[in-house]
């Protein structure tokens, strides 16, 4: 994990965790019942995007991949990255209670 960790805090995506990271931050401030539900990311490309980001914000980072290499580049890199390394990617949702 820490490996994965570090290459996407260099991707400017900060506060990366685990789910057992995210639990112990909850116990550590008082927390003392805690339900995880927890749920893989699926990558699915463009259609994925449009969903997730709608239309709009799409078109823009579309837009910005087509004309700026440096973002094509580094876009290329991160779906390879994150291809290569699903099991690091998902989310969840935590129900607690102090």
């Amino acid at each position: 994990m820490d490996v994965v960790s570090n290459v996407i805090c260099a991707y400017c995506m900060k506060n990366v965790s685990t789910y057992e990271g995210w639990e112990k931050i909850f116990y550590d401030v008082g927390i003392r019942q805690l339900n995880t539900l927890t749920y893989s990311m699926d990558f699915q490309g463009m259609r994925g995007m449009i969903r997730d980001e709608g239309i709009m914000n799409s078109i823009r980072v579309m837009y910005k991949y087509v004309t700026k290499k440096q973002v094509r580049n580094r876009m290329n890199r991160m779906n390879k990255f994150f291809a290569a390394n699903p099991e690091y990617f998902g989310y969840g949702i935590y129900l607690a209670r102090k």
